[in-house]
């Protein structure tokens, strides 16, 4: 047998190959075991490589992003805008879409599959304003704006993500750049344009002039290096001489402006699906917009009852110019948000009518429908301008007429729907968050699941919403689904005085217990003893002495109660039951008597009608009560069902019943009966059932 000798502790140990000792001791430490090799880590997914490659390429492209992101590094601070510089960036875009396109959904992720659509996406909308629209030679907003655009020297003052001295050089690297960049802005742009164009470009222009002359020395003083001050006021001092010539080119160009603003239909239509992936025409989309707006308008109104009684719109709105700041603005928005689709920040998800009222004084009531007016009415303008022929005097009067903006207002707002046709992006994804929202919650809980859709919405990022409802639906392309119309009853008449009533004490609710029995109790408030009904059977229970909660006792049975929980004791059989709000709202009709019982959604409202008493109608989330006494049933005018009238200090009250299936959308229930109600001309809808 073959053997190894070792020398260790001065001896010789022999080993064979099938035996194994083990030294310790003589005051050496053991030899350390052999390094174990890492397993080669699996080579990263074509897809990972491409999209990082691509943010990288992005990142060259379009320094001000990478500015934006703290990389204050990049050698070049402006993109190249010569003829030649965006003829490459078009095809530089166009070979990163086929590329992209080339990855197929087999040999990709669920993940990796959106991350390619949200980037062909974003490719498409950059196509479309460098080519389709042509705005390079066309509009000088594709130079100019906010953080992420290029000439905006203010992010420079704003960041400070590096030390002062790498970002004053960085900061000299962007004005050396700025003689060039003006001399291909003045090469790209081609007279005449539109006078609100070119306003537009010759008050931005002199603004960063002014930002450079007036506020840019006073950020540098700190840095002690007197080579760089001087590099820096030279190049200074010719990017505000570069600014100023551009404003004073695009000014005198105000001889010759015309009125080419719109787009047009067929290129608004291409704008809508290339840059949001929305695929609508746009006259369903003004009926949406109309629809919101009528809607905001409508709470605007009855907000007013409360905060200005007696006055109209307008001077509610003027008196609400009077009140506190912090008073108007007094109410935080009680949502979740969505990233930005820019800057990654953080913009709210509106509630239904696109304002949040939960703990809002009267005036934030105000403000918050008023600011959700004007972006409806922002919404309207800019379809009109850009692809139904409105002139700007056109959409100035809508704005003071429908928004009551004042007249300074309404210029701004009309002058910007027409540099701008994106200004309806808005309003547009928050009517189709509203509506993704409602469909995806339908089947999770309804309103309960809106935190699980905010979180679950926001992971997608800035991708356009219609993509994004694509991967949460499990639908196969981008779909373009805009909330139903929904009414809302408009403000009550003024001379019209509803008794505030007490909250009445509920009696009667219904319980689910653990062992799987559904009971129902139902408390006399004169003796405050309690009849349950319990497997099949009527059991009477007097109420006695309790340390903590209500307690109700029967021959052989237990219930005792403490808010929506209860133990229930039959015989040796105990389980524990907790209130089912929904089903305790029909229970306590048909136990007081209720021949019927409808309501509706947003805003929540329900109808009893009884035979022997008076009807009652609750409106607002509870806030109107309007009792009535019940004429009927009469045969509707068309059709089948049934019909009931009232009145109520003389507002006309209707109730049309139709047989069929009702869908309730926020807790996806199926109803048996269709429910009009009318009152005061305006109308709701819902749904509802008999109570046999």
């Amino acid at each position: 047998m073959t053997k190894i000798g070792i020398r260790s502790c001065g001896k010789v140990l022999a080993l064979t190959l099938v035996s194994l000792v083990l030294v310790t001791g003589c005051g050496s430490e053991e030899a350390p075991p052999p390094p174990v090799e890492a397993p080669e880590p699996p080579p990263p997914h074509p897809w990972t490589v491409f999209i990082d490659g691509q943010r990288e390429t992005y990142r060259v492209a379009d320094p001000a992003r990478a500015l934006a992101q703290g990389q204050h590094e990049s050698a070049r601070l402006l993109p190249d805008w010569s003829e030649t510089g965006i003829r490459r960036e078009v095809e530089r875009l166009r070979a990163a879409r086929l590329e992209a396109g080339a990855f197929v959904d087999d040999d990709l992720t669920p993940e990796m599959r959106f991350e390619r659509d949200a980037f062909i996406a974003r490719i498409d909308h950059d196509l479309f304003w460098l080519v389709k629209a042509r705005w390079p030679s066309r509009n000088p907003l594709f130079y100019i704006g906010g953080l992420n655009d290029s000439l905006d020297p203010t992010p420079y003052f704003m960041l400070d993500s590096a030390p002062i001295e790498e970002r004053m050089a960085a900061f000299i690297r962007y004005l050396e750049a700025i003689p060039e960049a003006g001399r291909q802005i003045r090469g790209n742009l081609r007279m005449p344009m539109p006078l609100t164009w070119l306003e537009l470009g010759a008050q931005t222009f002199n603004d960063y002039a002014r930002t450079l002359r007036d506020e840019a020395p006073d950020k540098w003083t700190d840095v002690a290096d007197p080579a760089m001050q001087q590099r820096f006021a030279r190049a200074n001092e010719q990017a505000i001489a570069t600014m100023t010539e551009l404003a004073e080119w695009l000014a005198f160009g105000r001889n010759i402006a015309d009125e080419s603003f719109a787009l047009g239909p067929a290129l608004y239509q291409e704008m809508l699906w290339e840059t949001e992936r929305v695929r609508i025409g746009a006259e369903e989309l003004l009926e949406a917009g109309r629809s919101d707006m009528e809607r905001n308008l409508a709470e605007l109104r009855n907000a007013c009852t409360e905060f200005a009684p007696g006055l109209d719109v307008p001077n509610c709105l003027a008196k609400l110019s009077t009140a506190d700041d912090s008073e108007r603005r007094s109410a935080e928005p009680v949502t979740a948000g969505r990233a930005a689709l820019d800057l990654g920040e953080l913009e709210a998800i509106p509630g239904e009518s696109g304002a949040s009222f939960e703990g809002a004084s009267p005036a934030a009531r105000v403000q918050q429908l008023s600011d959700a007016l004007l972006r409806d009415a922002r919404f309207i303008v800019s379809i009109n301008l850009q692809a139904d022929g409105w002139s700007v005097d056109d959409a100035r009067a809508f704005l003071m007429d429908e928004a009551y903006q004042s007249e300074d207002a309404a210029s701004r707002q009309a002058t910007r729907a027409t540099y701008d046709p994106a200004y309806l992006r808005e309003t547009l994804d928050t009517l189709l968050i509203q509506r993704l929202r409602e469909d995806w919650t339908a089947e999770r809980g309804g309103r309960a699941a809106w935190p699980e859709f905010h979180t679950a919405f926001l992971s997608f990022g800035s991708a356009p919403v219609p993509l994004i409802r694509q991967y949460m639906m499990g639908d196969s392309a981008p779909s373009t689904v805009l909330p139903e119309p929904v009414a809302v009853i408009a403000a009550l008449p003024a001379d019209l005085t509803i008794d505030a009533e007490q909250p009445r004490r509920q009696l009667n609710w219904a319980w689910d217990c653990e062992d799987g029995r559904y009971v129902v109790s139902s408390e006399n408030a004169e003796t405050l003893a309690l009849e349950l009904f319990v497997d099949q059977e009527r059991r009477a229970l007097e109420r006695v002495r309790s340390a903590s909660g209500v307690r109700y006792e029967g021959e052989d049975i237990l219930f005792w109660t403490r808010g929506e929980e209860a133990m229930l004791e039959l015989g040796d059989e105990s389980t524990n039951c907790r209130i089912n709000r929904y089903q305790s709202n029909w229970v306590d009709a048909r136990l007081r008597g209720a021949d019927f019982r409808g309501f509706g959604n947003e805003p929540g409202w329900y109808v009893e009608l009884f035979s022997s008493e008076e009807s009652v109608l609750v409106l607002d989330y509870g806030e109107s009560t309007l009792r009535f006494q019940a004429a009927g049933p009469e045969d509707p005018e068309t059709g089948s069902g049934s019909v009931f009238r009232g009145r109520f200090q003389g507002l006309d009250i209707v109730i049309e019943l139709t047989p069929g299936p009702c869908q309730d959308t926020m807790a996806d229930l199926e109803y048996e009966t269709s429910v009009a109600l009318n009152v005061g001309g305006r109308v709701l809808r819902g749904c509802g059932r008999p109570l046999d």
